[in-house]
């Protein structure tokens, strides 16, 4: 029997607020995968947001995602066929190559009857992207608070009550990689403290439908 999965995996905002690298949102955005196990090699398919820009070969996200959990599982990799439908803009701050590597690793996790809990997925999930504040509330949903490193993390996910979330987006897209090349290896004190204090009020106002505390 030919197997088939299909994973529906939202939008993030991370670096929320204050909460650099460790608080992330999910949104009510969603890409939607469809895995199937097919005996004639890779065939992947891109509709939607970045059908014309992302790899349809080895190198897409959600390939290297699936074949590094056969890997953990110690399973060889299937050929398979990826149908990916995507509404998240690439390149643009909502997490999209996060949802491509969580989509990748739940619906290979699922082809082989779900060996590995959330939790080692987002283990896995975090090796690939570098860190966990996008793709914590894309497994998960929710906000999610990671603290620590990847082989050790602490995650908190808060429910929150029902909001509008209104999102601008700019006319160019910017990778991860690049942004983060500008940041300063050093901060001063002083901001260290603001950021600590207001992502401790960030939660506490998104957890009690407080907006008002979040332009303080």
């Amino acid at each position: 029997m030919v197997r088939k999965v299909t994973v529906k995996v939202p939008a993030t905002s991370a670096n929320l607020g204050p909460g650099f690298d460790c608080l992330g949102l999910a949104l009510g955005l969603y890409n939607t995968l469809t895995i199937v196990e097919r005996p004639q090699g890779l065939k992947i398919e891109v509709q939607g947001e970045g059908a014309d820009t992302l790899p349809v070969d080895q190198s897409n996200l959600v390939i290297q995602a699936a074949r590094r959990l056969f890997l953990h599982a110690g399973k060889q990799s299937l050929d398979l066929h990826i149908v990916q439908n995507n509404r998240i803009p690439v390149s643009s701050g909502l997490g999209s190559s996060a949802s491509a590597v969580v989509g990748g690793l739940v619906g290979a996790n699922a082809l082989l009857d779900s060996p590995f809990a959330p939790f080692e997925l987002l283990r896995m999930a975090s090796e690939i992207e570098g860190h966990p504040d996008n793709v914590a509330p894309a497994l998960f949903g929710d906000l999610v608070l990671t603290i620590g490193e990847v082989d050790e993390l602490i995650v908190e996910q808060i429910p929150l009550p029902k909001m509008l979330v209104v999102i601008v987006l700019p006319d160019h897209e910017l990778s991860t990689h690049e942004a983060r090349r500008v940041l300063p290896d050093l901060v001063p004190r002083e901001d260290a403290i603001f950021n600590i204090s207001r992502a401790s009020l960030l939660v506490r106002a998104l957890a009690m439908g407080n907006y008002g505390q979040l332009s303080v």
